[in-house]
């Protein structure tokens, strides 16, 4: 690269100092973007991520806390979530097809499992 003082050409150097942050506000899971592979404060950022993520999780759970007490006769397998996040009690009909469909998994997991033993 030229030099801006004398034209010639001059080798390039990263300054001993150099850092760079960028920070991308992330949605529910997905994991922090650092912004460039050159990240000297990782750790700091992997702490402000996992930070982010239990508050997160804490933050759903008294959502549906707040159900649970509005509804005293619903449990947390009665919950489904709703589109925009927030939380609600499943009627009976659906509850049942969630629990199907849930019993259905778990037994094809299982019989793939099984299949999978080394004999």
């Amino acid at each position: 690269m030229p030099c801006t003082s004398c034209k010639s050409n001059a080798e390039r150097e990263m300054p001993i100092s150099f850092s760079a942050s960028v920070e991308i506000a992330t949605e529910g899971t997905d994991p922090q973007n650092t912004g460039s592979s050159l990240d000297y404060d990782y750790d700091t950022l992997i702490a402000v991520d996992i930070k982010k993520r239990w508050e997160a999780v804490h933050d759903r759970n008294m959502a549906k806390e707040q159900v649970l007490r509005d509804n005293s006769n619903a449990d947390r397998g009665a919950l489904s979530q709703n589109a925009d996040g927030s939380y609600r009690v499943m009627g009976e009909a659906e509850r049942d097809l969630k629990d199907k469909v849930r019993d259905s998994h778990n037994l094809f997991v299982k019989e793939h499992l099984q299949s999978r033993k080394p004999r």
